[in-house]
């Protein structure tokens, strides 16, 4: 987060006055400020900082604290965690109409793993799945990419089309270097997003993962990105996380 630690300057003791220049608690400084003015900016600057800080923490526990809870499976093996779940909810009867309307559906699942008594991730991965119905051939071509691979499938029913964007079963975080402890996987499903340039952006991102403090402090924001998306931007969008787990 936003770590300020404002500098404290001890005075050597009492100096000779120097020409032009007044002595005493309401010392003019040359921009015309007083030492006591600019004391009372800096704290007040301070105030600031502090209050922001506490601000967005009670911001994203009570985002953490309104998730839904649902069963997200996990193993391990070495430096790589899979995350399996699924989210056939997330389309209704009628998006399942929709689907053989020809036109492109699209499913976008941003996971992230962070600390159990944090709201910042230190692991992400971008899956996205779109769905073509061809009227002439009656398949659907499905399309499925993350960081890690690319890969099209033809279905030969809806119910095959829905199954393979909505049931996840082989997510894969590099788990290497992170801390043991509690951990969660938090997701967020959105049908048909408005806008997949950011997802295809950070998906090209994770293709190249950085050890860099500046690589580092990406994860720390992701989850903020997709929490503080506004509603609207998807057609119909879920979040939620998994039980508490040993990493």
């Amino acid at each position: 987060m936003l770590d300020q630690a404002p500098a404290s300057i001890a005075s050597p003791g009492p100096r000779a006055p120097e020409s032009g220049r007044r002595t005493g608690a309401g010392t003019h400084r040359r921009d015309g400020t007083t030492a006591e003015a600019e004391g009372r900016g800096a704290r007040a600057g301070a105030k600031r900082g502090g209050l922001l800080v506490v601000l967005l923490s009670l911001v994203l526990a009570a985002i953490a604290g309104a998730e839904e809870v649902r069963t997200v499976r996990t193993s391990r093996s070495g430096d790589t965690l899979t995350v399996s779940f699924t989210v056939s909810d997330l389309l209704n009867e009628s998006a399942e109409e929709e689907l053989e309307s020809g036109l492109p559906t699209r499913i976008a699942l941003s996971i992230a793993l962070r600390s159990e008594s944090s709201a910042e991730g230190v692991r992400a991965s971008i899956r996205t799945c779109e769905v073509t119905y061809d009227l002439w051939d009656e398949v659907f071509h499905v399309h499925i990419e993350d960081e890690r691979q690319s890969k099209w499938y033809d279905a030969t029913s809806r119910n095959d089309a829905i199954r393979l964007c909505t049931v996840v079963r082989d997510t894969k975080l590099d788990v290497g270097g992170l801390p043991s402890g509690r951990y969660v996987v938090a997701v967020v499903a959105e049908l048909n997003p408005v806008s997949t340039a950011m997802l295809e952006g950070l998906r090209a991102w994770l293709r190249v993962p950085s050890t860099t403090g500046e690589g580092q402090s990406f994860f720390g924001s992701f989850v903020a990105i997709f929490i503080n998306r506004r509603m609207g931007e998807a057609d119909r969008t879920i979040r939620f996380r998994s039980s508490p787990f040993d990493l």
